[in-house]
């Protein structure tokens, strides 16, 4: 892709943000978000079942994208679904 040309984010975002009456950047936040739940299925389940908040959605995906690119969460499962009760400390 050559440098300055829009991802393909922002080009839906640009796209999606008029429809929806809210700025590019709010919508490619909510692309990123949906992109990182479709990678965490019971985290996506709960959030459609109505027993996750948008809050909360957000806070476990911005830790997933964080945490994934350490690879801290991906041997820690529970820290990101909240499956296995407390997540033990970083360190």
């Amino acid at each position: 892709m050559p440098v300055g040309a829009p991802t393909p984010q922002q080009q839906a975002a640009a796209a999606l943000a008029p429809i929806l009456r809210i700025a590019p950047r709010t919508m490619v936040t909510r692309i990123d978000t949906a992109h990182t739940l479709s990678q965490l299925p019971r985290t996506a389940a709960m959030a459609w079942a109505g027993d996750l908040e948008p809050y909360r959605v957000s806070v476990i995906t911005r830790a997933a994208r964080g945490s994934n690119r350490s690879g801290w969460a991906s041997s820690r499962p529970g820290c990101i679904t909240g499956t296995s009760g407390s997540c033990p400390a970083r360190g």
